[in-house]
């Protein structure tokens, strides 16, 4: 089974994750901006995340996502984590803290820069960044 073909069956709401994964450069973050560690290759945790979700207007254009661990993509979903709109650095919210308790391995990922894609028309929106930032993270 290819790598596609795993995540159309794991997620099949992530189309886009599927048209992309299967390539090795996408696996290696070569089309995707992603928050992964620089060695994660483990393909079954890794998801493509709408930055503007979905039913709020956002669309299945690679520019328009993120690749990102599955729990690091239910934190993003629910407002704990996010990107920065301009520097591309990733913001954890205390909330992960005052909520849980805990998150230290949450906290070392804040302010470390995101991986951006190699192709510079594939940088993930601005304009999406920031309605995450302004109306999802919290």
């Amino acid at each position: 089974m290819t790598a596609a073909q795993f995540l159309k069956l794991a997620r099949p709401c992530s189309s886009v994750t599927a048209r992309t994964v299967s390539s090795s450069r996408a696996r290696h973050g070569g089309t995707w901006a992603t928050m992964r560690e620089e060695n994660e290759r483990t393909l079954p945790v890794l998801e493509g995340a709408h930055i503007k979700p979905y039913a709020d207007g956002g669309s299945h254009e690679l520019r328009k996502g993120l690749l990102l661990r599955s729990d690091l993509h239910t934190f993003f979903d629910r407002g704990y984590v996010t990107v920065d709109p301009t520097e591309h650095r990733v913001v954890v919210s205390r909330r992960i803290r005052e909520e849980f308790e805990n998150g230290q391995d949450y906290y070392q990922l804040h302010g470390r820069p995101i991986r951006l894609p190699d192709d510079a028309a594939l940088i993930p929106s601005a304009e999406n960044l920031r309605f995450h930032s302004e109306q999802v993270f919290r």
